[in-house]
């Protein structure tokens, strides 16, 4: 690395290091206990906000998408309830990527999330789902007793929503929360199904 001369190339490889230490530092906790699982989420999440904080400090006037996960993408976890055994108060552990970028780039980050009220979720690769059924006290149901297709609210514009609590599975099951304050926006789409392959 000392000999490379081409400093891109050189910013390039010394990003490709980083990666490769904060997955060892991830492999060394493991991926099994409680702790290190969750210690292991602080490490990924710090790391994936460095690699987007490279490449928009590298090409300033770039808009960027990321498409991850809804918990990820959160500015603000720390305003949900995780609510479960053996931690109810583990989100407040947690400093994910959305706030991460959010903190490097005030006011430039847009978050947000998917949701539905009906349908299956599952990984595409396996032949499994699991029903997608909201409990009576969150928004999907009631978006869905309403029977909305799709729907958007905007909460960055709601600033009197900061304070109020309500339920939501936009984290997977249902969890009291400020939302407003963790996300910018919601999408909701009634049926949602799990991405599947397509035969060629």
């Amino acid at each position: 690395m000392e000999e490379e001369t081409d400093l891109e190339k050189k910013a390039i490889l010394d990003m490709t290091i980083d990666n490769a230490l904060a997955f060892l530092r991830q492999l060394r906790l493991g991926f099994t206990d409680w702790d290190a699982v969750n210690a292991g989420i602080n490490i990924r999440d710090r790391q994936m906000a460095e690699n987007v904080e490279w490449y928009l400090n590298r090409f300033p006037d770039r808009k960027v998408i990321i498409w991850t996960a809804n918990f990820h993408g959160a500015k603000k976890i720390d305003q949900i309830m995780y609510g479960k055994e053996p931690e109810p108060d583990l989100y407040k552990k947690f400093v994910l990527l959305g706030e991460h970028l959010e903190n490097a780039f005030p006011g430039q980050v847009y978050s947000l999330a998917f949701t539905s009220g009906d349908g299956s979720t599952g990984f595409f690769y396996a032949n499994d789902s699991t029903a997608i059924m909201p409990d009576s006290t969150s928004m999907e149901f009631r978006l869905n007793q309403r029977g909305m297709e799709y729907g958007f609210c905007d909460l960055s514009q709601k600033k009197d929503w900061a304070d109020m609590v309500f339920n939501s599975i936009v984290f997977g099951d249902c969890k009291p929360g400020k939302w407003a304050r963790a996300l910018d926006g919601v999408f909701f789409i009634n049926e949602n199904h799990k991405a599947h392959e397509i035969e060629r």
